[in-house]
């Protein structure tokens, strides 16, 4: 034999083992490496409530007996209950909690421009600083920004060219053009 063919058999057959060998390590160095702090909490309680549900089916479903699921049940609550205070403790802002607090604040710029005196019942909030606007208002009076029109009715938004609401029918004034 040659040597330049023994060379290139041990060259073809690394390569051989190389991509065999391939996938393997692409799975170790896609594998979820492990999180720290507040979201491997956020990990656990999501975890916790999973087999919570998974083992209310199966009690549901006759697969666990009622002394079992008791205790079990028991124990994942407590440690459900542990975790939610340690993110608490930790500021941790859930993605409902983010949800709760937008709606809150909608519902605040509602009652702000509910509260202003002098404002007709037609108007509706700026959506820059929550300033009540009458329908017809081209500007915020709070803030200077341009609004759209809205149908002094039902406060449906409108174009520039509708001379009546979409939603409702009630026709557009007519502003006079200056």
């Amino acid at each position: 034999m040659d040597l330049g063919f023994i060379f290139l058999a041990i060259a073809l057959i690394g390569l051989v083992v190389f991509a065999v060998a391939q996938p393997f390590l692409e799975r170790r160095s896609q594998r979820p490496r492990a999180v720290a702090g507040d979201e491997s909490l956020a990990a656990e309680r999501d975890r916790i409530l999973a087999s919570v549900r998974d083992l209310d089916f199966d009690h549901a479903t006759g697969k666990i007996t009622d002394e079992d699921y008791q205790p079990q049940r028991a124990a994942l609550m407590a440690r459900g209950a542990e975790v939610l205070k340690q993110l608490d403790t930790a500021g941790v802002v859930d993605e409902t909690d983010a949800i709760e607090q937008a709606i809150a604040a909608r519902r605040k710029v509602g009652a702000v421009a509910a509260a202003q005196p002098g404002v007709a019942a037609a108007s509706h909030a700026c959506p820059g600083c929550g300033v009540a606007v009458q329908a017809n208002d081209r500007f915020c009076p709070g803030c200077g920004a341009a609004l759209t029109r809205v149908c002094a009715h039902c406060a449906a938004p409108l174009a520039e060219t509708d001379r009546f609401c979409g939603r409702c029918g009630t026709p557009v004034a007519v502003e006079a053009q200056s």
